[in-house]
């Protein structure tokens, strides 16, 4: 288990985190205003990807 494995863990958690928070903050926006830019943004990039 060498230093380098523990880096790419911790950022593989610090990248998590915030994509955690991002998807929350997504969900806070559409329950409180459902047709909010930042929603409709993240749909137009899901449907971009393929999942829409």
């Amino acid at each position: 288990y060498s230093i380098l494995h523990r880096i790419m863990d911790l950022t593989l958690k610090l990248v998590f985190i915030r994509y955690l928070k991002a998807i929350l903050v997504l969900i806070n926006c559409y329950q409180q205003q459902k047709r909010s830019y930042l929603v409709l943004t993240f749909e137009q990039l899901l449907e971009e990807v393929g999942y829409g």
